[in-house]
Parts: structure tokens; C-alpha cells; sequence
């Protein structure tokens, strides 16, 4: 009877775990691999405060087969995988692509377009939550007399207007408090390390269960998500770091870069031999063969960990074992639906810690300078400043007499 018994319970560990795999499958996105390949900008962000985020709801011990499959493909389709220095990295999780382009400004006037490639600011000002400070009472004046003219009865689509300044760094004796913002290029360390080892703390504190309890060498299937990242860390390719530009004689020395994704307006702006090389190679990949190899290898592991996990619980196992194993998967789907849509791509990064640092300057006016460390000798101040609009036409005439285009323009701007 026991026999039986043990065999019911097997079966049904096995339908729930496969059902996961299932249901699972589908909600992991390569995202979770560009993490892994680039640490030093995924964990630039933890701190004591957030170590929960990581510890909860950032394990990868689940199914991750399709969200593998897709970030190899992208491999294969930029041809990484056709030897040493072939192929592309922009747009594969080494270098993902934001598929954005800006138009590019100087003096009110359109002088160029270009491709926004991987670019760190617009997607922090992307990612970055609605203003949460009341609005200036000029800004409040602006609004009412951009509906009283347009004549709005209700609110369209409230619409952000983002205006970056991005400048070199200065000593000065103001009263702003200094915020320094490490960059993200350099090599990984012990810090990165501890975030690494948290974001699968809970795997480890069930080997370390099975290994007290049960005495089991079966404790090292629960520790492989945290071997691979480790792995990764450790051959993570060595990136570009940042470099000024040297500019033509035609081209000119201060710029504003125009972007729009859809759901806001972005006006970066500043010297174009500093703005500029965010939008090109900052951040871009080294060509070194083995480290890629290393990486790619632990993309393709994490691809079929969950796939062998469930063929070697099910034959080998004891029934504890499975069960411990199938409620650990489920837990770790569960955390990554709860992290895929609470924004989890961002979390720990650098560009929250950039968007958390410019959210406390906007609610904290004239008392914070945002210093980010872009290279050894080379620390940039950013200011941001953001007005809300009632509607995206709205918003695009802000950001034109941003750009001082109104005065040139030959004809007003349509309604929308």
C-alpha cells in the first residue's frame, strides 16, 4: 500500500510540474539573461534597503526554456554564433537595442537624426514614474492657457515632457548636497557578488535544508541557478567605457537631442561630445570569444536546467525531494510573474538608481546635485526638469519652445 501510495503522489508531483512548466514557460523574457550577461549594471542599485526584492521575487530556478530559446535565436540572427568577431551585439542581450530614434537639434533647428542604440538616459527618463511634486504655478498658467486655447473639455492622454541637461562636472562651493552615481562598466565586485548570491538566497537555503535534513546530494540541483550566475559574473565581457567625442568642424558644440516613445517626450541636452557617445558605444561589448562562449553556454544551461530538473526529479528522486522541488519551481514562477509586471527589469539597476536620485531632486528642489561617474576622470551633473501635459499635441508644443522652434516655425503646429 505504501508502494502505491507513493506512486499516486509521484504521478501527481509530476502532472503539477509539468503543468508549471506549462504556465511558466511563457512569462520569463530574455531581459532575465541580459541581467545575467551585464551584472555590474543590473546590481548597480542593491542596497540593504532592497536586498527583499532580490532575495524574493529575483530567483531564476524555474522554467526559462522559451525566454533561452529566444535569446539565442537573437544570437543566431545577429551571427555571434559564426566565430570570432562576427556578427553584431547590438540587439542581443549582451547590447539590447531600444529601437528608438532622436532628431537632432541645435539652436531651434533640426540638423541630424540618429539611432538612440542602447542608450542608459532615455530609458531612465522612460522608466521613470509620473512627477510626483505638485506642479509650479507658471507651469499651472501654461496649462490653462494651452486648454483654454485648445479648448479642451477633458484630458486625452496626460503626457510627460522630459528635459535632461547633461554637463560636465564643475567643483563648486554651492550648497547642493553631491549625489555620485557609480558608472556600470567596470569590473564586477565583491558588492555585485552579494547581490548575485541574494537574488538566490532562497535556492540556497533549500539545498542547505535538503543537504541537513535529508543528506541528499540532490542539494546541487537547487544551487545550479546561482553556480550559472556566478559563472557568467565572473567571464562578463568587458565593455567600452566612456570616451568624448571629437568633433567635426561643421558640427556644433552644444545640441538637444529629440526623442519620442509613445508615451512622453524626451529633450536631452548638452555638449554633443558629451551627450552624444551615450547613444553609440558606451557601454558596447568588447570583442573576446571565450567570455562570449562562456555566456552564451550559461544562457543555454539556464535553458534546459528546468527541463532536466523535472526528468530527474520525476525518475530519481525521493518523493520529499519531489515535492520540495516542485513547490521551490512553483514559488519561482510565481516570483517571476509577480516581478514581470511590477516592473522587475528595473529593479537593482542603474538606471533606477538614476531615476530614484533625479525623483528625489524634483521633490527636493535646489538642495541635490545628480553627479554620475561615466569614467574615472570623467564625472557628469545631470538636472532634470518635467511638466505634465493634458494631451500629446500639447506636450509636443512644450518641448518646441523648449527648442526654441516656435518662433521659426512657418506654420503653427496642428491640433491634436
Amino acid at each position: 500500500m505504501p508502494d502505491t501510495d507513493d506512486s499516486s503522489l509521484t504521478n501527481a508531483l509530476s502532472a503539477v510540474s509539468t503543468l508549471i512548466g506549462y504556465i511558466g514557460t511563457e512569462v520569463a523574457t530574455s531581459q532575465c539573461f541580459n541581467r545575467v550577461v551585464w551584472p555590474q549594471r543590473s546590481y548597480n542599485n542593491f542596497t540593504i534597503h532592497n536586498a527583499w526584492k532580490a532575495a524574493l521575487l529575483m530567483p531564476l530556478g524555474g522554467p526559462l526554456q522559451t525566454a533561452a530559446l529566444q535569446t539565442i535565436d537573437g544570437l543566431f540572427k545577429n551571427g555571434l554564433m559564426r566565430g570570432p568577431r562576427l556578427g553584431h551585439m547590438l540587439g542581443t542581450c549582451f547590447f539590447p537595442d531600444s529601437a528608438l530614434e532622436y532628431q537632432l537639434y541645435e539652436n531651434g533647428a533640426r540638423c541630424g537624426v540618429g539611432h538612440v542604440r542602447n542608450g542608459i538616459w532615455p530609458r531612465i527618463l522612460g522608466d521613470m514614474p509620473m512627477m510626483a511634486t505638485r506642479r509650479r504655478e507658471d507651469e499651472d498658467e501654461e496649462q490653462r492657457q494651452e486648454d483654454s486655447c485648445r479648448k479642451l473639455s477633458e484630458t486625452r492622454q496626460r503626457t510627460p515632457v522630459s528635459h535632461l541637461s547633461i554637463i560636465m562636472a564643475e567643483s563648486d562651493s554651492d550648497s547642493k548636497k553631491p549625489v555620485l552615481i557609480e558608472g556600470d562598466i567596470d569590473t564586477v565586485t565583491l558588492w555585485t557578488i552579494l547581490a548575485i548570491i541574494t537574488s538566490e538566497i532562497t535556492g540556497l537555503a533549500v539545498s542547505i535544508i535538503v543537504a541537513t535534513v535529508w543528506k541528499s546530494a540532490w542539494m546541487v540541483i537547487w544551487l545550479v541557478p546561482l553556480i550559472l550566475k556566478l559563472i557568467a559574473a565572473y567571464f562578463a565581457v568587458p565593455r567600452h567605457r566612456f570616451t568624448p567625442e571629437t568633433l567635426a568642424e561643421e558640427e556644433p558644440s552644444r545640441a538637444s537631442f529629440y526623442l519620442e516613445n509613445g508615451q512622453g517626450i524626451q529633450i536631452i541636452e548638452g555638449p554633443i561630445h558629451i551627450v552624444r557617445p551615450f547613444f553609440r558605444h558606451y557601454g558596447h561589448p568588447k570583442r573576446q570569444r571565450w567570455n562570449e562562449i562562456v555566456q552564451i553556454a550559461v544562457v543555454i544551461a539556464f535553458g534546459i536546467n528546468f527541463p532536466v530538473g523535472l526528468v530527474v526529479s520525476i525518475l530519481c528522486m525521493p518523493v520529499p525531494l519531489q515535492c520540495m522541488w516542485t513547490g521551490y519551481v512553483l514559488y519561482v514562477t510565481i516570483a517571476l510573474y509577480v516581478s514581470r509586471y511590477t516592473h522587475g527589469a528595473s529593479w537593482l539597476t542603474t538606471e533606477e538608481r538614476i531615476s530614484r536620485s533625479l525623483i528625489y531632486a524634483e521633490e527636493h528642489p535646489g538642495q541635490t546635485r545628480i553627479l554620475f561617474k561615466a569614467a574615472e576622470d570623467c564625472i557628469l551633473c545631470v538636472e532634470l526638469s518635467r511638466t505634465m501635459h493634458n494631451s500629446f499635441g500639447l506636450a509636443k508644443e512644450h518641448a518646441f519652445r523648449i527648442l526654441q522652434l516656435q518662433s521659426k516655425a512657418e506654420t503653427p503646429l496642428p491640433c491634436s
